[in-house]
């Protein structure tokens, strides 16, 4: 696993943050507080690419700070 923030190589699957920057791992949330996935105290993450929430299709966290951006994904052309 790679730290998104730092790109740190030897993060850990069960690590919670990451022992160079201190990113929380796995904290990608929606920014729309209505969205069902912030509720209360129980939130919910997007994956840590998800630019935009798969839920309500609000931008994320993540997006929002500038720590990832859209993939464009070229056409095959066959």
């Amino acid at each position: 696993m790679i730290c998104i923030k730092c790109r740190c190589p030897e993060i850990e699957e069960d690590d919670n943050y990451c022992w160079n920057c201190g990113h929380e791992l796995d904290g990608n949330y929606c920014s729309n507080g209505h969205c069902v996935l912030n509720n209360g105290n129980e939130r919910t993450s997007c994956s840590e690419d998800a630019c935009y929430c798969h839920v309500c299709g609000s931008k994320t966290e993540h997006f929002v700070s500038e720590l990832i951006k859209p993939v464009v994904f070229e056409e095959d052309n066959r």
